[in-house]
């Protein structure tokens, strides 16, 4: 429960911080848990942060990173 709690305050800071700009669970039950979109320069920035949340860092949860383009002011709808 306290690994989740400080999961979900993570990805809030890194919200917060513009580092995440969507991030949530799957509404399915499969090894894929979820999904953050970050909005950072590099892969080795995006690992450095998936080390500040406690759900990777306890190894409660693991990732795969795709890097992914969209044209600047794409949004969803």
């Amino acid at each position: 429960r306290k690994i989740q709690e400080e999961h979900l305050k993570n990805i809030g800071r890194l919200y917060e911080a513009g580092k995440i700009d969507l991030a949530g669970p799957f509404g399915d039950d499969t090894d894929w848990r979820g999904v953050f979109v970050f909005n950072v320069p590099t892969q080795e920035e995006v690992e450095k942060l998936l080390q500040t949340d406690a759900a990777i860092s306890s190894g409660r949860l693991s990732y795969i990173i795709h890097p992914w383009l969209s044209e600047k002011g794409s949004i969803l709808r």
